[in-house]
Parts: C-alpha cells; structure tokens; sequence
C-alpha cells in the first residue's frame, strides 16, 4: 500500500513537472502582454515621384535572441517611376520582381554591402496599381549591435543595368558611395 501511494505521488508530480509554465507578463499600462505585443513596425519609403520621400507600406518584425521573423508589406504602387521636374519627362517601369537585401556599411564607411535574402513578387495590377509581400526569418537579430549590423533593407532591381529607379537619395546620413547610384525602389531604416 506505501509503494502504491509513493507511486501515485511521483507519477502526479511527473505528470505536472511535464505542463507547460503558465506566466502572464504585464505592461506598464496594465495590459497583458503576449506574443503579438513583441511585434514592431517599421515604415517602408521610396522615392518614385516629384523626387520626394513617401511610404508605400510596412514591414513588421520580432526581435528574438539570436533571428529576426519580418514580414514586407507594400500596398498602391505606381507601376512607373516619374521624373516630372525637368525639362524631359521621364518615366521608367517599376519590375515586378525585387531582390531583398540587407544592406550593412562597409569597413571604411563609405559603401554598403548586400546581402540578398529573398525576392519580392508583386501581385496584378488592379487600377493602376499593385501590391506586394514578403517575409522571411533572418538569422540576424536586428538589435545586434555589431559592426556587421544591419543598417537597412532595400528591394532592389533584379538586373541593375536594365531596371533601375530615376532618383538618387541625398540623405546625409548615408555612406557617400550610396549617394552617388540610383536609390533603391524602396527601403527600409532601421
């Protein structure tokens, strides 16, 4: 009768040692928090018109330990670039495919390296215009602050001889070499 009792003891104490912990983590506003509260955003720009800056969609990320789970979204894209300032209108197709690269300042500042991870596919155009997605898990976290962190994301032409944006950015802030080339279709500071 002990044995049977000692037995049914560990086998409940077993059996609860195996459940999942149970923990609710509250804000500083009182709300629970959960997995969805861990998401962040961040806004995605491009420079396709009147040589102005303007969001064209989001890209929501989580920040884990050791990757980085982010999902692109861009909705109402123009299908074409335009060039209206000058003398010359010019207009030039936006491709419907575009490579994702993380883009990390080179060694001396002055340049970006990319590294590609994937390729954005946009949908058919409905009145005009599209819209597109793309998500993938990094092995990088984004708050890895690193020399090698990631600085940005661009969606870049595929063929850059063939397809590339009308604009270059001017943006201080940004190595000196990046200045100087067409600037991505769009992209994403991080």
């Amino acid at each position: 009768m002990v044995v049977f009792y000692f037995g049914f003891l560990f086998g409940i104490r077993e059996n609860i040692n195996s459940e999942k912990d149970e923990i609710t983590l509250i804000g500083p506003n009182g709300a629970n928090q959960n997995f969805i509260t861990q998401i962040q955003k961040k806004d995605v720009s491009g420079l396709l018109n009147s040589e102005k800056i303007a969001t064209y969609g989001e890209m929501l990320f989580i920040v884990e330990e050791k990757k980085t789970q982010i999902l692109i979204s861009l909705k109402d894209i123009p299908n074409s670039v335009k060039q209206t300032k000058s003398s010359n209108k010019l207009e030039k197709a936006i491709p419907s495919k575009l490579n994702v690269a993380l883009a990390r300042r080179t060694v001396d500042g002055l340049d970006y390296e990319y590294e590609i991870v994937g390729e954005l596919s946009f949908d058919a155009p409905k009145n005009n215009s599209r819209s597109g997605q793309f998500s993938k898990i990094l092995e990088q976290s984004f708050s890895d602050t690193s020399v090698k962190s990631i600085q940005r994301i661009e969606l870049q032409p595929i063929d850059k001889n063939k397809d590339f944006n009308l604009f270059s950015e001017d943006n201080p802030n940004l190595p000196i070499e990046v200045r100087k080339k067409p600037a991505p279709f769009f992209w994403i500071n991080l």
